[in-house]
């Protein structure tokens, strides 16, 4: 049992998604939750079109479309955009900081793509119009499993079980050609293909945002936004940086009730040296602007750092904001 434990170990390490500092996880669950607020929206607006499409048809009796085919395609419809409209909630909630809980989030994104998919098999199952049927399927494909990112071995499990579903749907209404066989195992490969490529591009770029290749001076997820004033976190370290008694700083914005974000730094000191803010203070009023200076100092004995040795930077700043939130409390 323990070398198969310890095999499932190597394995887990070797695969890319399984190890991720918290920084890089972070970083895709914030790129997933901006892609949900596009696909939502887009989501909503076809199923309200397709909603007012069908009420038109049976407002003016198209006999075409029986009153069961109508019931089974409008409460598909309306399941889909209200779990849409879901998922929409809680991506604007969350990149306004209202909402901070992650799980959640993974929930109804999983939530939403079980919906999507069984609502392209089912609409593709009962469609009446065969030479179109496959159009639902595929699409709602698209949207789960390229505009979204999944890990490589997730998304190869959602691909194949989804496709084996509906294709042996369609072979109980009519066998299938081999020539369907063929491009429905064509198109299965290109929908792998773009999973992996749209999470291995993800996953380089949060590899490179935690070691600092993209940190350029004044990007603009890095500003503080101050009261409308935009603030280069970069520039006030630096200056706090020029004490000698400083080993590290780490300068960023916290939410404020007032300004929307206030200046905070987190510092530690060398060995044997001890923070004065009010001398830190004096020395930052001769090199900043008022404004820029920071409206609190939190000193660590040391910064949590990530298995790499580098900062971990989104944890720091997690523990920051509480602190800063806690300090608020007390005052």
């Amino acid at each position: 049992m323990d070398r198969i434990l310890s095999f499932l170990r190597k394995i887990k390490r070797r695969l890319p998604g399984f190890n991720y500092s918290s920084y890089v996880k972070d970083y895709l669950f914030r790129a997933n939750v901006t892609s949900c607020i596009y696909l939502s929206i887009v989501v909503a607006v076809l199923e309200i079109w397709m909603l007012i499409n069908i009420i038109s048809g049976a407002v003016f009796k198209d006999g075409h479309r029986s009153f069961v085919w109508i019931m089974q395609h409008t409460s598909s419809y309306i399941i889909l955009l209200g779990t849409a409209v879901i998922m929409l909630i809680y991506s604007i909630g969350y990149l306004k900081g209202k909402i901070h809980n992650q799980k959640l989030g993974y929930g109804i994104r999983i939530f939403f793509m079980l919906i999507a998919l069984t609502f392209g098999i089912y609409i593709s199952y009962i469609s009446y119009d065969r030479s179109g049927q496959v159009f639902a399927f595929v699409t709602m494909e698209a949207f789960c499993l390229c505009l979204l990112v999944w890990h490589p071995v997730n998304h190869f499990i959602i691909l194949t079980l989804s496709f084996a579903i509906y294709l042996y749907l369609q072979n109980k209404l009519a066998p299938l050609s081999l020539s369907v066989k063929i491009n429905s195992f064509t198109l299965w490969i290109v929908f792998l293909m773009c999973g992996i490529n749209t999470h291995h591009q993800r996953r380089l770029e949060a590899e490179k945002d935690e070691e600092g290749y993209l940190h350029f001076v004044g990007r603009s997820k890095e500003l503080i936004i101050r009261g409308g004033e935009n603030i280069i976190p970069n520039e006030i370290a630096a200056a706090i940086s020029e004490n000698d008694d400083i080993a590290d700083v780490k300068v960023m914005g916290v939410p404020d009730d007032f300004w929307g974000e206030i200046v905070v730094a987190a510092v530690s000191m060398k060995d044997g040296k001890a923070f004065h803010e009010d001398d830190m203070r004096t020395e930052l009023s001769e090199k900043l602007a008022k404004y820029k200076i920071p409206a609190h100092f939190f000193v660590f004995d040391k910064f949590p750092t990530l298995p790499n040795g580098k900062i971990d930077a989104v944890n720091l700043k997690k523990t920051v904001v509480k602190m800063a939130a806690d300090l608020k409390q007390q005052a």
